[in-house]
């Protein structure tokens, strides 16, 4: 899966650059990297025999079931959004018997992916400032009582 980072970081979507740049200062790559060597759980989405995007899950702490669940894509997600749309249930209902709380960050300029995390049942939280330059980013979370009927 390294390299599979490399083309997923090359083809990266601008809004998914700009959030990783204004939360830590990464790079698409540095991002990835991390993200694939801190995750307990991580894949890669495949369209047409190509990544498209890396998605995973970091443990957070010692006590309790909370995970930090991430994504980055390419452009390329666009072509793909069905069978992307329920890859992603599949995987949030295994972290879901996995985890009690998930709960990251997305940068409020990424209306994409704001839309895509409620379709997925996640509730979002106000704006407030967040990361390195203190932008506007929402906190996400969903709780092991997720109701899947909304998906």
């Amino acid at each position: 899966m390294p390299s599979d980072c490399e083309v997923v970081a090359e083809g990266m979507k601008e809004a998914d650059r700009l959030e990783i740049w204004a939360s830590n200062r990464s790079t698409p790559f540095d991002a990835l990297r991390k993200g694939l060597e801190r995750s307990a759980v991580c894949w890669t989405g495949v369209w047409r025999g190509r990544p498209m995007g890396m998605c995973g899950c970091i443990s957070m702490g010692l006590v309790g079931r909370v995970g930090s669940p991430w994504m980055l894509t390419t452009d390329e997600i666009t072509q793909a959004a069905l069978p992307f749309w329920r890859e992603n249930r599949r995987y949030l209902s295994g972290l879901m018997e996995r985890y009690d709380l998930l709960f990251n960050y997305v940068d409020a300029r990424h209306a994409t992916s704001i839309r895509w995390l409620r379709r997925l049942g996640f509730s979002i939280g106000p704006a407030e400032p967040f990361g390195v330059d203190g932008l506007p980013f929402h906190r996400f979370e969903m709780r092991g009582e997720a109701v899947w009927d909304r998906c």
